[in-house]
């Protein structure tokens, strides 16, 4: 799975860091991630999303079809955060 953290975090203003300690996950960990050679969970997806104020789907390369188990998608908004 291509994971776009990366991208996200940094519009948002974030530091690895940053993001890191308001997830509760290690430093090293966001960077894995963001660098592809770990896989998360979706709870994981889930949790960084929320904290970077979007659908954890949009963390995911290509998975605009995915329905999310939480009520943040909202389809009026389907591209807001794509551009």
């Amino acid at each position: 799975m291509e994971l776009i953290i990366r991208y996200y975090r940094i519009r948002q203003g974030l530091t690895v860091k940053q993001l890191a300690n308001s997830t509760g996950y290690t430093p090293g960990y966001i960077n894995m991630l963001e660098n592809n050679s770990r896989n998360p969970s979706l709870g994981t997806l889930e949790i960084i999303g929320s904290h970077l104020e979007i659908c954890p789907k949009f963390l995911i390369v290509n998975c605009l079809s995915i329905r999310c188990d939480t009520c943040c998608y909202n389809p009026k908004n389907r591209f807001l955060f794509l551009e």
